[in-house]
């Protein structure tokens, strides 16, 4: 696919797993997504309020992130 491990690894000079780190985010993350969904299908509001919140803020950042990863390849 894209092999951004070896492509980092060949720059770098030492192997770096930057994909599995990318892997283990996202699957934090559609946990998290799942959870939240899991207290709103059951209308447990007091357990779904902080983890909304957390979805929120993390979408707001993510963005940011994905603009410096962008600026970190292109340099």
């Amino acid at each position: 696919m894209l092999r951004v491990n070896s492509f980092v690894s060949s720059s770098v000079g030492k192997p770096m797993d930057i994909e599995g780190g990318v892997a283990l985010g996202v699957f934090w993350f559609i946990l998290l997504a799942t959870i939240l969904g899991v207290f709103n299908a059951l209308n447990l509001d007091q357990l779904s309020g902080p983890f909304a919140e957390m979805m929120s803020q993390i979408m707001t950042y993510l963005p940011h992130l994905l603009a410096g990863v962008l600026l970190l390849l292109v340099a």
